[in-house]
C-alpha cells in the first residue's frame, strides 16, 4: 500500500480510478485529478508608450504532494514565463496563410531580462488518486498568467485588452481610445 491508501502493483506504480464519461449526456468523471490555481500580477504601464513591465507575480497551485519541491517551484517559474510571453509578446504573424515571423528575431519570446519577481506557492493537499498523493503541475502555471497580467493592466490604466499579446501598441491604442471617449 502507498500513502494514498490504494493497493499497488509494486514500488512506484499506482492504478488510478477509472475515468468514465457517458457519451450521450456528457455526464461522468472524465478526469480524476484536478489541479486548482490562481495568479496575481503587479504591472507598471507607461501611458505615453503603452509599454508594460510586469514587476511581481504570485502563482499559487494546489498540486497534491510535492514529490520534488525544487522542481515544482522551477516548473511554476518556467510556466509563468511562458504565460508572460503569451500575454505580452508572442504573436504569430500570418499573411495569405503563411507564417511571416519564422525565427526568434521576429517572433519575440521573454528572456531573463523580462522576468518579474515570481513568488511560487504550492499547497499540499494529498490526492487519493495520485501516486504518493501527487496531482502534478505540468503546464498549469502557463494558463492563468495571461489573465493575471491583463487584469493588472486593466487595473493600472482602466482599459481591458481582449486580444493577445498585450504589446505596447495595443495597450497604447486602448488607452487613447478610452481618453477619446472621455472615460
Amino acid at each position: 500500500m502507498h500513502g494514498n491508501g490504494k493497493k499497488d502493483d509494486g514500488p512506484g506504480l499506482v492504478r488510478p480510478a477509472q475515468a468514465f464519461l457517458h457519451s450521450e449526456t456528457g455526464q461522468g468523471s472524465p478526469y480524476f485529478v484536478y489541479t486548482y490555481s490562481t495568479q496575481m500580477a503587479e504591472v507598471e504601464v507607461d501611458v505615453k508608450t503603452g509599454a508594460v513591465d510586469v514587476l511581481n507575480l504570485v502563482a499559487t497551485f494546489d498540486i497534491g504532494k510535492a514529490i520534488n519541491p525544487i522542481m515544482v517551484e522551477g516548473q511554476i517559474e518556467g510556466g509563468v514565463m511562458m504565460g508572460l510571453g503569451y500575454a505580452l509578446m508572442e504573436e504569430v504573424v500570418m499573411k495569405d496563410g503563411m507564417v511571416q515571423n519564422l525565427n526568434l528575431q521576429d517572433y519575440i519570446i521573454p528572456t531573463a531580462l523580462d522576468a518579474p519577481e515570481i513568488k511560487p506557492i504550492y499547497i499540499e493537499y494529498l490526492n487519493v488518486h495520485g501516486p504518493f498523493g501527487a496531482k502534478g503541475i505540468g503546464e498549469m502555471p502557463n494558463i492563468p498568467a495571461a489573465p493575471a497580467i491583463t487584469n493588472a493592466i486593466a487595473n493600472a490604466v482602466g482599459v481591458r485588452i481582449y486580444d493577445l499579446p498585450a504589446h505596447c501598441e495595443r495597450v497604447y491604442m486602448a488607452i487613447r481610445k478610452r481618453l477619446a471617449e472621455g472615460n
